[in-house]
């Protein structure tokens, strides 16, 4: 989550050496997380099925 909050808030608060507020760093913000979600639901999965 470090990848995704700290640069929008940083820029939020107008922080001197906060990112330019790009959209590309938005869209980086967005996809972070997602991309997170999605490898810890393809984990659960694929622990799920291990069997000891």
């Amino acid at each position: 989550m470090i990848g995704c909050v700290t640069p929008i808030t940083a820029m939020s608060f107008g922080i001197a050496n906060a990112p330019v507020q790009r959209p590309a760093i938005a869209f980086f913000a967005a996809i972070w997380p997602c991309a997170a979600m999605g490898l810890h639901w393809i984990g659960r999965r694929v622990l799920r099925r291990i069997r000891p």
